[in-house]
């Protein structure tokens, strides 16, 4: 099963992510730029949300989780071990947004010096 935007919304990527290859074929990336084929790696949360990704090409690495479940548990504790500054809880009855402290909104992209 697949999941990801990328590879739902595009057939060849899909077939391109699956395809089978030779494991003596290279790495490399054809005449048209475009890469020979993906490397595949074990889904890691962390991992993935540093992985740099063309948004014009068909991705060069893929994450393979052992399951559904698997990638759930992972991004779970992924999730859970990320900082909070502050804690959102929504109502659904007023539908308002409580937030426990004051929150500046950041401008461009952390870590960018402007």
């Amino acid at each position: 099963k697949a999941y990801g935007a990328g590879l739902l919304s595009s057939f060849g990527e899909l077939e391109y992510s699956c395809k089978e290859r030779s494991q003596d074929e290279p790495y490399g990336t054809g005449e048209d730029g475009m890469p020979l084929r993906p490397v595949i790696k074990p889904w890691d949360p962390a991992v993935a949300a540093a992985q740099d990704f063309p948004i014009t090409t068909y991705q060069p690495v893929y994450f393979l989780a052992e399951s559904l479940q698997d990638a759930k548990l992972k991004m779970r504790k992924y999730c859970e071990d990320l900082p909070r500054p502050f804690f959102a809880l929504y109502n659904a009855q007023t539908e308002t947004v409580h937030i426990d402290r004051p929150v500046r909104r950041a401008r461009g992209i952390p870590g960018d010096a402007e």
